[in-house]
């Protein structure tokens, strides 16, 4: 709560938004909740958080506990705008 970073990205999906920024606006928060950098990209953060988990689990990998890719991030961020719009 405290990263202005995050709270800029999370204030889009309140205002009318075009749907590239919507988009981009929903990649960048699922990647700040990974703890990613700022303008990462969510395919990208993918591969080291896989190797992380790999690395310390003595099990295999749970695929729920990675980031999603960007393609669902896409629709996910679609769908959480038209939530926030309907509560709104």
């Amino acid at each position: 709560m405290k990263d202005s970073y995050f709270r800029e990205q999370v204030h889009q999906f309140c205002t009318d938004q075009t749907t590239e920024n919507i988009i981009s606006a929903g990649e960048a928060t699922i990647v700040c909740l990974y703890n990613g950098l700022s303008g990462e990209r969510l395919d990208s953060l993918m591969y080291p958080r896989f190797s992380e988990k790999v690395a310390t689990s003595s099990a295999y990998v749970q695929v729920h506990t990675l980031p999603p890719t960007s393609a669902a991030a896409r629709y996910h961020s679609a769908r959480v705008y038209l939530q926030v719009r309907e509560w709104m």
